[in-house]
């Protein structure tokens, strides 16, 4: 329907146990900002700057394609 429902994390960073506890922390946190703002302009979660402007730039280039 046009709207945001979801986001799957295709692929991240999960090699190490940082890496899985900040992703863990950070991937609810992020798409549930999604979709409340029903785009990708959403706030970057403090100590995972990395996985958020990774998540920005990847629902960015998601929605383009999805506008087509």
């Amino acid at each position: 329907g046009g709207k945001i429902s979801d986001v799957q994390f295709l692929q991240y960073p999960s090699d190490r146990s940082t890496s899985r506890y900040i992703n863990g922390q950070a991937m609810p946190m992020l798409t549930q900002e999604a979709i409340q703002a029903q785009s990708a302009q959403v706030s970057g979660v403090s100590g995972a700057t990395a996985t958020s402007d990774a998540f920005v730039q990847s629902l960015t280039g998601a929605l383009a394609r999805a506008k087509n």
